[in-house]
């Protein structure tokens, strides 16, 4: 079902795949040279996130699904591995090495990301890219938004009549 066609003044769902590396130790520079592929973000620790917001505690990368946004979420999944796939065996290599030195093991992790208006999110995650993550030595986060517009306070039935 369309929903965006049925209630056009709902926002389109929107969804994305993020790999994200952070270390306490390597800069950003290296973890881009230890995985052999340049990232589409990347800081340092110290870096200004947003004006307002705190400093950032750890130097990372990111690596980004590339399609269009109003794609669904295992589509975006399957577009990142296939991105990262050919350094599958640095990534992994990278992954034991940031977690043999930090106490904390979800330095390597995929973000599944999904805004919806349409209140009913949906993963169709197949076993092989679920392999395929942990064989990056990776964990995997799902995260849902909802962006459900409710009615304008005006236009709700009055408990008046």
């Amino acid at each position: 079902m369309n929903l965006t066609k049925e209630h056009p003044n709902r926002t389109p769902d929107q969804s994305e795949a993020v790999l994200v590396i952070l270390s306490e130790d390597l800069s950003a520079n290296d973890l881009a040279d230890a995985v052999g592929l340049s990232p589409d973000r990347s800081w340092n620790r110290g870096d200004m996130m947003r004006v307002g917001r705190p400093r950032r505690a750890y130097h990372g990368v990111e690596f980004r699904s590339r399609l269009d946004p109003a794609m669904d979420p295992d589509d975006h999944l399957a577009d990142l591995l296939a991105r990262v796939s050919p350094h599958r065996d640095q990534l992994k290599k990278l992954a034991a090495r940031l977690n043999a030195s930090s106490q904390r093991k979800d330095l390597v992790r995929v973000w599944v990301t999904h805004l919806t208006s349409n209140g009913m999110p949906g993963y169709d995650f197949s076993p092989d890219q679920l392999r395929q993550v942990n064989d990056l030595g990776a964990y995997l986060g799902i995260s849902i938004d909802f962006n459900i517009e409710c009615p304008e306070p005006e236009s709700l039935p009055s408990s008046n009549t």
